[in-house]
Parts: C-alpha cells; structure tokens; sequence
C-alpha cells in the first residue's frame, strides 16, 4: 500500500477468500462511491479489498471479548462477498478509513433558546460532514409572534430556524459522499402547525428536508370523533387555540397530495413501543422514518438479502430457513460490533449510543423473494410471506442479541428497559426495522427494502449523474423458461410502462406473479407496510404509491388505514405530485383499465412513477436518497403504433446527416419521452466544477438531456436545470439539433474553463459541446464519455447470475 493510503494497518485480503459476485452495475456504484481514493483522488482498492476493509476493523470489536477476531472477519467477509448481508453505507465507506464514523441515522434535540438552536446546527453540520442524516424535531420552539422576555421581542416561530437549518445543509452537502439528509417535524398540537403543513407549498424552500406531523393519539381520536383540539404554547404550557382535527387532517392530506409532504408519525406510539420508554422520549425519527430515536441517539444498519435465501424442494421453492438463521445471527454479531468500532462525532451521541446498543437489521429483496415464490406481491398469502418472514428473523436476532447479553454484558441502560421488566437479558434495545436500502440494493442486485420493484426494466439515475440500467433476472428466467423470450420482450415491457400487467404474449399466472409498484393498489401498500410492522422493534420505511388521478380523500385514506394497521409513520407519493424525480417510469395508455381494489370503495390504482420522496416511506434518493429527489432518465410512455403526432405528421423522423430537422407547427406539443431512453452520460470540466450530461434518445433522436453539476448551490442547478428542460422540450419538439447546438454553444459565463478539448464557456457551452459530440458526429470536442445503457446485455448477464445462484 502506498504512503497515501489511509488502510495501512490493514493486512492484506487472506488468500482462499472468494472474490465478491458483483454486477458491472455493482461495480460502478462502488467505484463512484465506495471505493477508497488517496488524496489525488486516484482510486486505490478493489472491491474485494473494500470488504475485506470492511470486515477486518468491524471484527477488530471481538477482542475485547476474548472472540476469534480473524476468524469472525472471515465470516463477515463471506457474508458480504456474497450479497447476503451488508451493512449501511457509512460503514462500507469509512470502516478502516480516518473518518471512522460508521452510523447512519441520528436524532439531535432543539431547545427554546437561540444559543441552543445554533449549537444544535453545529452539530447537524458534523453529522454531515461524517456521512450520517439528522432528525429534528421543532416543538419545543416558541410559536410565531410569542414574546421574548430576554430581548421584549418577538419571536420569530419554528420555521424561520428551520429554513435556516435547510439553507445550512445546502452548503455543508456540497463536502462530502453523500448528501446532508433531514428530517423535521412539528408536534400537530403546536400554534404554527398550519404554516408548517403548508412550508413545502413553495418547492424551492426546504429543499434539504423532509417533513412530518407528529400526529398524537389525542389528535386522532379528535379526528375520528370530529371534534376540535387544544394548540398549546410549548414555552408555557398554556392552551392558546383550538382547531378542528378534521380540518387540520384534510390540510395534511392536501399538503401530501400536492406535494407527497407532509408525512405523519404516530410520536404516541412510537414511544409505547420504545423498550426504553421508562427512561427516555422519543419525538422524532431519522430522514427514512425507519429509526424513532430519543435526542442524541443513533443506529447502525444493515440488510439481509432474502431473495439469497431460497431453497427448493421437490421443484417448489421455499424461504431457507436454517440459511437465514445463520445470516441473521452474524449480522446481529456484525452490528454490534461496528457499535465499537464506530468513531462518533459527538460526545453526546457516542454516550446515548452505547447506553442503549440499538441496532437495525433488516431486510432487503422481499419483492424478489415473492417472485421466486410464485406469490404476487398484493396478496393475502406475501403479506403472510411478510410476517412468517420478519417475525423469524426478529425472534433469531432477539435470540442472539441475549446470547451476546451472555458473554458480552447487557446493554449499560438495560434495567431501565421493558426487556429487564420481563427478566431478560439483551445486549441491544432494539434489533430489527426495515431501511429503503437504496444504495445497498444496487450493489446487491435486487429490490429495495420490503418494497415492490418500481419496473421489471429501468434505469437508475446515480448522484453523479450516471445511469445504470436494470433488468429484473427473475422475468428473464421466467420468459426463458416458459417460452415467451423474444428479442422485442424487453422494450415491449419499456412501452407498458416497465409492466408486463395486461401485456401481449405474457401468460396471465407470470402477469400476476411480476407486480410492480404502479400495478399494486395503494390499500395494498399500506397493509403489507403494516404487515413487516407488526414484527420490527423499531419503524418500517416504506412508500404508499398512488395514481395521479388519486384525490385528497384517497390520500385521507391511506392515512386513516396506516393507523388502523397499526403503523408507526406513513407517507404518500401521488404520481406526478413532485416535478424531479429518481425514476420515472411513464404511463401506459389511457383505454388501459388500471388496478381495482377496495379503498376504501372501488378504489383504483393506476400506473404510478414511483420515486419514493421521503420517510416512513422515505426510501427516496436512488442509492439512499438524500433531501430533495432529483431528475431522472425516462418518464412517459411512447405514443400508441400507428397513433399521429402533430410532430411526426408529412415528416419521415429519420436521421439525415445526424440532425433531425422536422418541421415545428404552430401549438405544437412535444413528443412524450420514452418510458426507459437510452442514451450517454458525458464528463466535462467547467469552472463550476465537473458537470455530467446525460443526453437520452428514443428512435427519432435525442428527447432528453440531463445535466448536474458537483459541488454547485441551488441557485446554479436551477438554472442548469431550466437550460435542459427547455432544451430537451425543443428537441422533442421537433427542433433540429443544429439549432439547439447553436443556441447554446458560446454562451460565457465569467470564467471560461482551458480542458485538454478546448475551450469550455460555460455551463451551457459545456452542453451544447456534449449534444454535439454525441449526435452530430466525432468532430465536436473530446469529452470522457462515462457510458451506455445495453439492456440486452445487462438481460443475459441477470439472467446469467440468477442461474449461478441456484
């Protein structure tokens, strides 16, 4: 190893250990994000390196114990090399690195006194900075217009701190690897509620966080009896209002309708169900909603693959129990020992962490599990798969977690506890939730969480810009299996809005089996969310899908169903309610009946883009989305064969000298984008900074360009961010890709940029040149090209990989 190299006490990775089963999609999320760099910025392991990392420093925790620290690292290592089990983020990029800190998910408290709230932001800012989200919860801050005796002032209210805790966040995000992710709530009893519900309605405002009512018991009961209920002062204690809950539920709702926020936690029960209840209240949870945690409190997290839990017997598959004991005993084993190795960034936080050990194993996969099972995904018998599932896995981890009690000691807070109300002995308050896993799923090639796929083929859109294209294996193995593989199958699936419900040639039982997220009803959503509750000690991340046809009162209930089941926190996401999204995945045509279902009464729930925006569901940013959800590669579908468009009408549409000039009638309205496009993502040195454009075509040309830009504030995404949407509306308008060139290239901003290629002006000029280079031919300047989307390639290697693991 180098004398750059932060791993220098690592020893190297043992000979006989077998190398990770990695996708080439895997590998270029771990090489964008993962992978350890020296300080030129130059890549310095491999993937198996990372693991090894990885493994050695987290069993480094068994010494003390009198374990077989080389041993467990072995282990360790095996269970990640093979997808079946791998811890959060943070702990695959800083473990064995100088940074050291190795929890995701963090709850800081908020006082009523301003010194308090900016030595609250400091320490948002180091959380960031360390790779972790923060939750905060804004009650305890005086209402709007309430007096402040120290100054005989006013008091400016709840949401002045937080838009000055989102415009902090937008600066220190721009440092690290990942995002600086938010979460903030407000009590549904505080005076500026309203205001708070209404604060996303403006989405340039609170862009780095999501936000949550916490809706009490007494709320609720209100609200199903029509009653009002009391506002209270959080600095006196007083009653100063009254609203009516019904009302106050429906602003909620439409808030969450227009916007997919708020969400609401149930903060009453999330503290009934707090093992450490007697001792600590919680108010807040983590950005994805799955970890209610008390002030100052974090959790590790990590991911069990079920879909590599599978056996077969007598030609019917069936979850492999006696394998998934044993994964769950080692991740349990794992999690406790990165709660040692973890380096903390504040006191504080390493104190409350290691008063209560909370760990978060949970799952990954579940929808991929289903389809080996044969049980689709909206049914009585998955929701039974769900909790047979997760009720075993809680009961091996609650097992182990007390074997460890044994030779490890309790956790320190522990008689504090319900579990020493019941006599017995755990080395971990809590032990199982279910995180969105949306990093963690890529590398592991299978479905987020305990979610439904969102399409059976798609692209994900990465941070940097890159996309990567998936296939569902399990379909591939299906049509291979029982002859309805063709050559068109896949973009067949694209035009059906990344669905095969309803498609030609697809037998009936393999539509049903393949659910995907916009064929599901939302009342089936809710309940299989309810169903993995039932059975966590913590929260469950999950998105409610609902159709853009949806209304307020659909959304009202969902809302109403997740408390009846039994949930702890729900949000909604009604397709077309955010303008960015992460993936996109179009509409099928209007005469196509969308699911029924009984939601409450003949409810229908049609074809969604399903980009999850936030918690309780929070599973948003693909690869752990992080504050506001972003732009992505495809969104709706292509017109119908044979259908006119008024911009294909007396025109050909083909390629002629690499430009597409069509004629562009007067109220003419774009081409719809492709349902998955194709395309190139090009690198480019500007003096902003490395901007990546994304440049998708359908079978007339370019339709969509895309462009993000590191380390660049809102102000400057924003207008990048107009640049191509109105570029890309003239090219599927029909302008010629001459014109758009020309219209762009040239344009300077105030420090021209020298590459190897030549002159870069500006961010503009910078896209112009990659739409040039990309469509016009090899003559225009030489950018790095990062890459393609082949489908068919990325088919026949899942279904490649699906048959190596059976």
């Amino acid at each position: 190893m180098s004398s750059q190299d932060p791993r220098s006490d690592i020893p190297p990775v043992p000979d006989g250990l077998p190398d990770p089963r990695l996708s080439e999609n895997a590998e270029v999320v771990l090489r964008r994000r993962y992978l350890a760099r020296d300080s030129d910025g130059t890549i310095i392991e491999t993937p198996r390196e990372l693991l090894w990392r990885v493994a050695w420093t987290v069993s480094r925790s068994e010494l003390p114990h009198g374990g077989d620290a080389d041993a467990t690292a072995r282990a360790f290592y095996g269970a990640m090399a093979r997808l079946e089990f791998l811890p959060n983020s943070p702990t695959l990029m800083n473990a064995g690195r100088p940074l050291g800190q190795l929890a995701a998910c963090f709850v800081l408290p908020i006082e009523d006194d301003l010194a308090g709230i900016f030595e609250t932001l400091k320490q948002a800012a180091l959380v960031h900075k360390s790779g972790g989200g923060t939750g905060f919860d804004f009650s305890k801050i005086r209402p709007q217009g309430d007096r402040v005796r120290s100054t005989a002032g006013i008091a400016s209210g709840p949401l002045s701190f937080l838009r000055i805790y989102n415009a902090a966040t937008e600066e220190i995000k721009q440092g690290g690897t990942r995002r600086g992710a938010n979460m903030g709530m407000l009590r549904v009893d505080h005076p500026d509620i309203l205001d708070f519900i209404a604060s996303k309605k403006d989405r340039s405002l609170l862009t780095n966080f999501n936000i949550s009512v916490s809706a009490t018991e007494d709320f609720m009961a209100a609200v199903e009896q029509g009653s009002r209920y009391d506002l209270i002062n959080p600095r006196t204690g007083a009653t100063t209002g009254h609203l009516d809950a019904r009302e106050v539920f429906r602003k909620i709702a439409e808030s969450a309708w227009d916007s997919a926020e708020p969400g609401l936690f149930f903060v009453d029960r999330a503290n009934d169900r707090n093992p450490m209840k007697n001792a600590e209240t919680i108010h807040c949870s983590n950005p994805c909603g799955e970890q209610n945690l008390a002030p100052y409190d974090s959790c590790t997290l990590g991911s069990i693959d079920l879909a590599k839990h599978v056996t077969e017997r007598d030609g019917t598959a069936a979850v492999d129990h006696d394998k998934l004991e044993k994964t769950v005993r080692l991740a349990v084993r794992f999690l406790d020992d990165v709660l040692d190795a973890c380096v903390y960034p504040l006191e504080e936080i390493r104190a409350k962490t290691l008063s209560n050990r909370r760990i978060g194993l949970g799952v990954m996969g579940f929808a991929r599990l289903l389809y080996r099972l044969g049980v689709p995904y909206d049914t009585e018998a998955a929701r039974q798969v769900a909790e047979e599932t997760m009720a075993f896995i809680d009961r091996i981890a609650h097992d182990e977690s007390g074997r460890l009690a044994t030779s490890r000691g309790t956790f320190p807070a522990w008689e504090e506890s319900t579990w020493a109300e019941k006599g017995r002995p755990m080395r971990n308050a809590a032990c199982t939730t279910v995180a969105p896993t949306g990093t963690l799923s890529m590398i592991a090639d299978t479905s987020g969480g305990c979610e439904p796929d969102y399409s059976l083929v798609y692209t994900k859109r990465c941070l940097d810009g890159t996309n990567l294209p998936y296939v569902v294996a399990e379909l591939v193995d299906a049509a291979k299996e029982e002859g309805f593989w063709d050559e068109d199958l896949l973009e067949r699936i694209r035009e059906n809005g990344g669905s095969v419900d309803a498609l030609d040639g697809v037998p009936e039982r393999v539509q049903r089996i393949f659910r995907t997220a916009h064929d599901i009803a939302a009342k089936d959503h809710v309940l299989m969310q309810a169903a993995f509750q039932r059975h966590v000690d913590n929260a469950v991340s999950k998105t409610i899908n609902l159709p853009r046809t949806a209304t307020v009162e659909d959304v009202e209930a969902a809302y109403r169903l997740a408390y009846e089941s039994g949930c702890v926190g729900i949000t909604v996401y009604r397709e077309g309610s955010r303008p960015d999204q992460v993936l996109s995945l179009g509409t099928k045509q209007d005469d196509q009946d969308p699911p029924t279902g009984t939601f409450p009464e003949d409810y229908a729930c049609a074809t969604c883009e399903v980009v999850p925006p936030h918690g309780h569901g929070r599973q948003g940013q693909v690869g752990e989305r992080q504050g506001r959800p972003r732009s992505t590669t495809a969104s709706l579908a292509r017109p119908k064969e044979g259908a006119e468009h008024p911009v294909e009408k007396g025109t050909q549409g083909a390629r002629a000298g690499g430009a597409f000039p069509l004629p562009v009638p007067d109220g003419t309205r774009p081409r719809p984008r492709p349902v998955v496009a194709q395309g190139m993502t090009h690198r480019i040195d500007t003096a902003c900074g490395e901007l990546t454009v994304t440049i998708n075509e359908d079978d007339q040309g370019p339709a969509e360009i895309l462009a993000t830009l590191g380390r660049a504030n809102a102000h400057t995404n924003a207008h990048i961010e107009a640049t191509t949407r109105m570029a890309s509306l003239a090219l599927r308008c029909g302008v010629a890709v001459e014109e758009v060139v020309r219209s762009l290239k040239g344009i300077r901003c105030s420090e021209p940029r020298l590459t190897r290629a030549g002159v870069v002006h500006g961010c503009a000029d910078a896209i112009a040149q990659a739409l040039e280079r990309q469509v016009l031919g090899p003559d225009g300047p030489q950018h790095e090209v990062i890459g393609q989307v082949p489908l068919d390639r990325f088919a026949a290697e899942a279904h490649a990989r699906l048959r190596d693991e059976r």
